[in-house]
């Protein structure tokens, strides 16, 4: 393996794979139930040798937005630019050269809901991914004896609950009702928001980055299904990429100084934001650029969906030796 057998560098390749698998997934649930399966791997496979670690690398390979001679460069400590909005970015693109599910938009233009699949599912998944980002964002130390990991902990708690609170009390209020669904979301909202700032900002500014990252959900939830009519069935875009920018603008506004001489608006700083703006921008340039080339290549050759009657009784009997759910004898 050369210089590849190192501790280092397998431990930076090891938390890039797992990090690049958790953003590809955000595609899938933007195209689910109507995305043939050969196309499906295709993208993957380009999402995870070229998008990904190029965007990685500018970033955490000491390139070019690394470099901007704004502030001390672009900043993500763990990945609200490279991975929520690279992965948002390529759902958005697939989800929109897909076209919706059948039934998704009414003659009249209505958009139509459908029913959540298993809200107990939901859950559980939603406070298993909030246990797993404690070891998403203080992993990205890459070392198990920075104590600032307590900080990380912290903040990525506060963002995640604040983002909850703020959707739950919203729907409460708005609709009279609690809406367990999107208060899920806009759990995972203020993760996918805080990731970047994670190690550089003080608790208080973590609570205003969940909340806001629960408004900047709702906002591109309802942008995306009514006015952009892109079917999104698990609101991967809403999720992901809108509080991910958000995310990447908090560390120039809020980052204080405290750690590694990230400073922002609040210290008199104004430059950490531009490079941020730079970073966000470029992100989503570089992602839905590409992302869209590839999704309506394929559309074009050898086509991204199921014919109509797949579509109907469900893409698992059509691509997989067995049913999710077996009808029995």
């Amino acid at each position: 393996m050369g210089d590849a057998y190192d501790v280092r560098t397998i431990n930076l390749w090891m938390f890039n794979m797992v990090f690049c698998t958790i953003a590809v997934s955000f595609t899938a649930g933007a195209v689910a139930e109507r995305i043939k399966l050969i196309p499906r791997l295709i993208y993957s496979a380009f999402f995870c040798g070229i998008i990904y670690p190029i965007f990685a690398h500018w970033l955490w390979a000491d390139g070019w937005l690394a470099r901007l001679p704004f502030g001390s460069g672009g900043k993500d400590f763990s990945g609200s630019s490279i991975v929520h909005m690279v992965g948002g970015a390529v759902a958005l693109a697939g989800a929109w050269a897909l076209g919706p599910r059948r039934g998704r938009y009414g003659p009249d233009g209505k958009v139509n809901s459908f029913a959540e699949h298993n809200m107990l599912f939901g859950i559980v998944g939603t406070i298993i991914l909030q246990f797993g980002w404690f070891g998403f964002n203080p992993g990205a130390t890459l070392s198990g004896t920075d104590l600032r990991m307590s900080v990380i902990c912290v903040n990525t708690f506060l963002a995640s609950c604040s983002g909850a609170v703020t959707m739950f009390l919203f729907s409460l209020f708005y609709d009279g009702k609690a809406n367990v669904r999107m208060t899920c979301d806009a759990t995972v909202a203020g993760m996918a928001a805080i990731t970047c700032s994670c190690a550089w900002i003080a608790p208080w500014a973590a609570i205003i980055v969940g909340v806001v990252a629960a408004f900047s959900y709702m906002g591109m939830r309802a942008f995306v299904r009514s006015t952009l009519r892109i079917d999104d069935p698990l609101s991967s875009v809403a999720i992901h990429l809108a509080p991910g920018a958000w995310g990447v603008l908090a560390l120039g506004i809020f980052a204080d100084g405290t750690y590694g001489g990230v400073s922002g608006v609040i210290t008199g700083q104004f430059g950490q934001l531009l490079a941020q703006l730079i970073t966000a921008a470029s992100a989503f340039i570089w992602a839905f650029g590409v992302g869209c080339a590839v999704m309506f290549i394929l559309k074009y050759t050898i086509g991204l969906r199921v014919p109509p009657e797949v579509e109907e009784v469900g893409v698992d009997s059509y691509f997989l030796s067995h049913e999710c759910y077996p009808k029995g004898e």
